[in-house]
């Protein structure tokens, strides 16, 4: 679909978005404090749960933060921890990308 091969999910957490706020925070304060993700002007690279979307603006599917949903699939437990491989990934919806998405249902349907 957009280029992204999962190859293996061994932990994925269900975010509710009641949840979201809380935990975008926690995870920028612990990048903060680590000094992951951080800018050569010292921003933080980090912007919360991003998915795949089509944007209003142009119709295509773009890389953005996630609009509001009932519940989120982040990606948050990544190895190895380096540019730019993490910077892509982190918080990244899978539930966003519709062939996954399918996946990811039946996997629930039948659990």
């Amino acid at each position: 679909d957009c280029g992204i091969d999962t190859r293996y999910v061994g932990c994925g957490l269900n975010v509710t978005h009641d949840e979201r706020y809380i935990f975008e925070n926690e995870t920028k304060s612990f990048l903060n404090a680590s000094g992951l993700l951080e800018a050569e002007d010292g921003s933080l690279l980090y912007h919360g749960f991003h998915g795949v979307e089509v944007t209003a603006d142009t119709g295509i599917p773009e890389d953005v933060l996630r609009s509001e949903q009932p519940f989120y699939l982040p990606i948050h437990f990544i190895e190895p921890m380096e540019l730019p491989v993490v910077q892509f990934n982190l918080d990244f919806d899978p539930n966003s990308v519709p062939s996954l998405a399918s996946t990811i249902h039946e996997a629930f349907s039948n659990s």
